[in-house]
């Protein structure tokens, strides 16, 4: 019998927009007060958080870093980068996000 298998990666949809949205995420998105949520929620742990909170040379290189590690937490991941921004009230941001379907 066919056994429907767990996607273990983001989809490609919001994988893209995180693609298209690089140069804003770097340079817009205040990273360290969305760290806090997304511990809680399970996205970030261990060597993850270690690698974002090691980051000292500039706002792009954690930005890069982020990107990276968003990319590579599984399906959750996108929802909850979404739901850390909303919490801690970063409109800006979120007006100018493009996400094309």
């Amino acid at each position: 019998m066919y056994k429907k298998q767990k996607q273990l990666s983001m989809n490609t949809a919001d994988r893209e927009a995180i693609r298209k949205n690089t140069v804003l995420i770097c340079s817009k998105l205040n990273i360290m007060k969305i760290i806090p949520h997304l511990y809680q929620n399970g996205l970030l742990g261990g060597s993850r958080l270690d690698s974002l909170m090691n980051v000292t040379q500039s706002d792009e290189r954690l930005g890069m870093e982020f990107i990276q590690i968003l990319l590579r937490s599984g399906p959750r991941a996108f929802a909850l980068f979404w739901e850390a921004i909303a919490v801690t009230n970063q409109k800006s941001f979120i007006e100018a996000f493009i996400y094309l379907k």
